[in-house]
């Protein structure tokens, strides 16, 4: 009857029902232990609470079989959280998860999208040295760490009222390729020239 439900939930799942999906997903893993298809379904039902903005409902489904999950769903509910934590208004919170996804490396599956997630982050809701000293803490690489401050600099400068000269230096110091710091220096005299 409970893998019945789970069927159910995936029909409504394809024909856009949210509210009938979540319910006969409910239903099949409420009080089931050892089926499955438990992961698959708490990890739908997270993706469909996350969709409705119900982050702490989300959260409870994306961790509840997480000990039963393989590696690949692990990874997405680890990427799943950090922007949980980012939504809820957690942002070092996030920043430090976004940050533990790109240690892994870049073969990662949430790589490119942690990177440019953390330096949005930064550049949102950290002044120029706080960017630089957070980046300067983690134990990323120097082409991470390069790529993260490109990011929040090129995110930050768009913003007249913040200061980026700080990131502007580190970048012309640390950058090793002429044309990505001729692109650096042709931001500065774009925005030099839209004063």
């Amino acid at each position: 009857r409970k893998y019945l439900y789970y069927l159910l939930g995936l029909i409504y799942m394809d024909l856009n029902e949210k509210t009938k999906s979540i319910q006969s997903f409910e239903l099949s893993i409420n009080g089931s232990k050892g089926q499955s298809f438990l992961v698959p379904v708490s990890l739908y039902l997270g993706d469909l609470y996350f969709e409705e903005r119900k982050y702490n409902q989300a959260l409870e489904k994306y961790q509840v079989f997480e000990s039963q999950m393989g590696p690949v769903d692990k990874k997405y509910v680890e990427y799943k959280l950090a922007w949980i934590s980012l939504n809820m208004g957690s942002y070092d919170k996030s920043i430090d998860q976004f940050i533990q996804i790109i240690q892994r490396g870049s073969e990662e599956a949430y790589y490119k999208d942690s990177i440019s997630s953390v330096a949005f982050l930064l550049a949102d809701t950290k002044e120029q040295e706080q960017c630089l000293d957070y980046v300067r803490k983690t134990k990323l690489s120097t082409k991470e760490s390069l790529e993260i401050i490109s990011l929040v600099y090129f995110n930050i400068s768009k913003n007249a009222q913040k200061s980026h000269d700080k990131l502007l230096n580190y970048l012309l110091q640390q950058e090793n390729d002429s044309s990505k710091k001729a692109r650096i220096i042709m931001n500065e005299l774009n925005l030099a020239f839209d004063k």
